[in-house]
């Protein structure tokens, strides 16, 4: 048992990313980072906490101070909520414990809970799980945002910070990224879909996710009236889509894994599909996140399966906070008609099992396929593995790892995933997930920072046993499923 008083411990003195104040930007003497000011501000954060996090109530941000933060910064580098518009947010809770537990973790917006925005995560013993929260939203200025977390188990079961021994970067117990998609003006199209109706239980076909009329935020953007699972868009342009689905059980025996994947025109997108496990009814929260040009007119749906009638999409109901969807997507412009040859961007992924030999040596280098690749005004390097910026800005970045088993047989351990920029390893930026036995889970990882042109960037992965590693997995009649898919792109904040 863990005999924490309610206190928030901090462990280690977190890094913020802080823009121009990079100390890994140093990829040759050409390339002065701290001298160049970025061509256009783009308003973003991205912020974690060191801290073991225990308890019910707002979660814990430190910075280099170890204050709590805001959320926001602009280019005066003030944090805080000074400049408005449509940002892109997303939040990923360490959830760890010594007993059997529920974290959930949702946000509040000018002191008021988020709708819809909690997310839950069940704690097997001694295991480590990320759990992912996220939301397209409306950004005043003057606006406070707020993580809050609750447990089923005070003191034992919660959000907790983790520095490997392996001199990999620290595995925060929270991280909150958020980056602006438009110019302030609020006009880009953009969607927030909820479903709360539990969705698949005791029917293990395939199915597009309906989700609620009543809970939607949309522009530019439509849910069919008709059927609820048809999103159509109104104008062409480079959209990002970030889907997620709570998985869960009928019971405590429940066991099964519940598939998730896009569509575009009734069309099963490419490397879209990821895979959940169920064990004895845990909850967790999928997620598949991809970027895409679609035409005026075209339509999307998200689609899931399960192995077994008993698991499926749950949505849940916890007393005074808010629901816990069975399924949302966030969905925004970024770069419209105009600037879609202008915008870099990059969709990757990967049909190769990948394992790292020697538990006990460096880090494993993500490796990604060619062929199929959909890369502009960007390049991937073969020779070290690495992603080449070729413009400076502003960029979102999200690796989402199939962490699986290479003999299919039981097995016990976790994974690590982090990012490096120009051979140095990013402050914070590692996560871990546990490995289901004789299952598979999802482990993303994401990321708002700001590059040069020449920076490159690897994403890495170690694993606590050889037999651990990404697993990539064909499946009959649905999208392939990918050891990783990996999505990053410029934001450009403009609409000219």
């Amino acid at each position: 048992m863990l005999f924490y008083s309610c206190l928030v411990i901090v462990i280690v003195a977190v890094a913020v990313v802080t823009g121009s104040h990079h100390d890994y930007h140093r990829p040759d003497k050409k390339h002065r980072y701290k001298q160049e000011k970025p061509v256009r501000v783009v308003p973003f954060g991205q912020y974690s906490s060191s801290s073991y996090q225990l308890c019910n109530g707002p979660v814990v941000f430190n910075n280099q101070d170890g204050n709590t933060l805001t959320y926001v910064r602009g280019g005066d580098s003030k944090f805080g909520g000074q400049k408005p518009g449509i940002f892109l947010t997303l939040g990923f809770g360490l959830a760890s414990g010594s007993t059997r537990g529920e974290v959930h973790l949702w946000r509040r917006y000018n002191g008021v809970d988020l709708p819809y925005s909690n997310a839950i995560q069940t704690v097997e013993n001694g295991n480590s799980y990320v759990l992912p929260t996220f939301g397209i939203l409306d950004y005043s200025v003057g606006h406070q945002e707020t993580f809050v977390m609750s447990t089923t188990r005070k003191n034992e079961v919660g959000l907790i910070a983790k520095q490997p021994v392996n001199q990999e970067p620290l595995i925060p117990s929270i991280t909150h990224l958020a980056i602006r998609l438009d110019d302030g003006t609020k006009q880009i199209p953009y969607a927030q879909l909820y479903s709360t109706q539990s969705q698949g239980i005791s029917d293990s076909n395939a199915h597009e996710i309906t989700f609620d009329v009543g809970q939607t935020s949309l522009q530019g953007i439509t849910l069919s009236s008709d059927d609820l699972t048809t999103i159509t868009f109104s104008e062409t342009g480079l959209y990002y889509v970030q889907a997620a689905a709570h998985v869960g059980g009928s019971g405590a025996t429940a066991s099964g894994n519940v598939h998730l994947w896009s569509r575009l025109n009734n069309v099963d997108i490419a490397n879209s599909n990821t895979i959940q496990t169920v064990i004895d009814g845990s909850k967790s929260v999928v997620i598949s996140q991809g970027i895409m040009v679609v035409q005026a007119g075209d339509t999307m749906e998200l689609v899931f399966s399960s192995t077994s009638d008993s698991v499926g999409l749950v949505a849940d109901f916890p007393k005074g906070e808010p629901a816990n969807p069975s399924a949302a997507v966030s969905i925004g412009m970024i770069a419209n008609s105009e600037n879609l040859m202008k915008t870099p961007y990059t969709q990757l992924s990967s049909s190769v099992n990948q394992f790292v030999d020697d538990c006990s040596n460096e880090a494993q280098i993500v490796q990604f396929d060619v062929t199929g690749a959909t890369i502009q005004r960007m390049i991937y390097d073969t020779s070290d593995r690495s992603l080449v910026f070729e413009e400076r800005g502003t960029y979102f970045i999200i690796a989402a790892v199939q962490i699986g088993s290479e003999t299919g047989n039981n097995e016990t351990g976790s994974l690590d995933l982090w990012m490096r920029l120009n051979g140095i390893d990013i402050p914070d930026s590692n996560a871990q997930q546990a490995f289901p036995n004789a299952g598979t889970a999802v482990l993303p990882n994401a990321l708002a920072i700001e590059v040069k042109a020449g920076d490159r960037l690897q994403i890495l992965f170690s694993s606590t046993n050889k037999r651990l590693g990404l697993i990539g997995t064909t499946v009959a009649d649905e999208s392939y499923v990918p050891s990783i898919i990996f999505t990053a792109f410029k934001a450009m904040n403009t609409r000219s």
